[in-house]
């Protein structure tokens, strides 16, 4: 179990923080160099998603990726596993892309209409030096779900939902409770809710 945890970018910009957090892990798995985890329950945890105006996303300069030579496949289980019930509670996500008014406007025109979106409630447009970024706040984000298999490296993650709750402003949505099954499988989603 943990208190709080973060995650910063090379910027000190957060990426990710949690809350209290507490998982269980098989003991057996441990001692085969393995970390297969039976059950987490995550509190406040809040992720920032944000393109920079280069094209660039914050994550991609915070986890660089693996450049040494591929290990040749022992063929067994993957290192690090998740199987069993996720509840999450209190979570938010905020997305920032880069925004600019419309490539017709110029001039007075241009700046009224830069005026006009940081002035509206939606969508949320803010500045962030000299550039523009349109932001999307999902909170209120709770998940129950009572078995979630995946492992790092696969590219599936099943899961049974009980429920789900998010909100959201831009778009304009409340999700009070989805319940069913979602599976990830590659670049795919199967819901069955």
């Amino acid at each position: 179990a943990i208190d709080s945890a973060a995650l910063r970018d090379p910027d000190d910009s957060l990426l990710v923080s949690l809350g209290p957090t507490r998982a269980t892990c098989d003991f057996g798995a441990l001692v085969h160099r393995r970390l297969v985890v039976t059950s987490l329950e995550v509190a406040r945890p809040n992720v920032v998603v944000r393109q920079l105006p280069s094209g660039v996303w914050n994550w991609s300069r915070a986890i660089k990726p693996d450049t040494s030579p591929p290990q040749p496949s022992t063929g067994g289980p993957s290192p690090v596993a998740v199987v069993g019930p996720v509840r999450l509670s209190g979570g938010a996500v905020l997305l920032e892309v880069p925004w600019a008014p419309s490539d017709s406007l110029r001039g007075a025109a241009r700046d009224r209409a830069i005026d006009s979106a940081l002035a509206a409630r939606v969508p949320i447009i803010r500045r962030s030096g000299n550039a523009l970024l349109r932001r999307r706040e999902f909170s209120g984000i709770s998940i129950d779900a009572p078995l979630v298999r995946t492992a790092i490296g696969d590219t599936t993650v099943i899961a049974q939902l009980n429920g789900l709750a998010v909100t959201s402003v831009d778009p304009d949505v409340t999700v009070r409770r989805i319940a069913g099954r979602v599976a990830l499988i590659g670049s795919s989603v199967d819901l069955d809710l």
